[in-house]
């Protein structure tokens, strides 16, 4: 569909248009079982981690970057 690049760049607008600091949550219940198997709910379409991990190097070193939040860790 849209692909995870785009719909990441657009959330990442939102997120920092007008604000001073942001942060990201990430749940792991989003990612694909195969990269990420102990979690409660399977995602058969979900992210890969090369993805996710490109758009965070890219994000890290950002204005305003407050923090990250990794959800459903076990």
């Amino acid at each position: 569909q849209r692909g995870f690049a785009t719909v990441f760049a657009e959330a990442h607008s939102r997120a920092t248009t007008g604000t001073h600091g942001w942060g990201m949550t990430i749940d792991l219940d989003a990612f694909h079982p195969d990269e990420a198997p102990g979690v409660g709910t399977d995602e058969s379409e979900g992210l890969h981690s090369a993805e996710v991990f490109a758009a965070l190097r890219g994000i890290a070193h950002k204005a305003g970057f407050s923090g990250l939040e990794i959800a459903e860790f076990n």
